[in-house]
């Protein structure tokens, strides 16, 4: 054995089985233990990167705000129904006055430089989120999740989602049974096939919107569920969105 290593060839087998077996050791764990780690590890790399412009942002909000700017807080955090179908909290930068207008010329810089959404980070750093994963889902939306639906619980909310845009212009439920599937089934190739997917796709310009679901709105349209039930669920989260902002509302950061 010693001699077999001792050749470059032998050294070159040996490297590779480690390898090889290093990358099963990972796809094999990777829902239970690594996709966490890795969103640990990355979200950590991407915030000490990126904490200039953390600094920035705090900066010009304070600016902002000493020149008599209104605006409801540093940050703002949005209700989804994330993983296990708790209610998660999706942070950003704060845009809006507290009468919910664009913050003056600070908010409307904040949108138009794209650096909204940097604060997700935190959120995957914390395990609110993931890289990859499942869209978020608003209150009125899951209440209507059928069993299949609710597979998508197995994932948590992702900064980039599994379906290509394409997939997302068709009825809601198709999407959201793709969705479903990825969460139920994810595995580290499949991670890997949608990360380099989209970097391609930033590398080209292609900009995605943000995807509002609505489909609990697209079932009232089409009449799969009557009026009277979708304006009483609508009714329902909008209390429960009142709930959740009312500590924001006392105090922002």
């Amino acid at each position: 054995m010693h001699e077999f290593l001792s050749t470059w060839y032998g050294m070159t087998i040996f490297i590779a089985f480690d390898v090889l077996a290093g990358i099963a050791l990972i796809a094999i764990c990777y829902r239970f233990f690594f996709k966490r780690l890795f969103d640990i590890l990355f979200s950590a790399v991407c915030l000490i990167l990126t904490s200039p412009v953390f600094l920035w942002v705090y900066l010009k909000y304070r600016t902002y705000k000493k020149s008599g700017g209104e605006v409801s807080g540093f940050l703002r955090r949005d209700p989804a129904v994330g993983k296990r179908g708790e209610t998660v909290a999706m942070t950003t930068f704060q845009t809006l006055a507290p009468d919910g207008s664009v913050a003056g010329e600070y908010g409307k810089g904040m949108q138009e430089r794209k650096v909204r959404k940097l604060p997700r980070l935190l959120d995957v750093f914390w395990g609110r989120a993931t890289f990859i994963g499942v869209s978020p889902v608003c209150f009125a939306d899951a209440a209507f999740l059928d069993e299949e639906g609710e597979l998508r619980y197995e994932s948590r909310i992702g900064l980039i989602s599994p379906i290509p845009e394409e997939k997302k212009q068709g009825l809601p439920e198709d999407w959201l049974d793709a969705e479903s599937r990825y969460a139920h089934g994810y595995t580290l190739f499949w991670d890997i096939k949608v990360f380099f997917g989209w970097l391609l796709k930033t590398i080209r310009g292609e900009k995605a919107e943000e995807a509002v679901l609505g489909y609990a709105k697209s079932l009232a349209e089409r009449a799969i569920i009557s009026k009277e039930e979708y304006e009483s669920v609508l009714e329902s989260a909008a209390e429960e969105e009142k709930e959740f902002y009312a500590p924001q509302n006392k105090g922002t950061v």
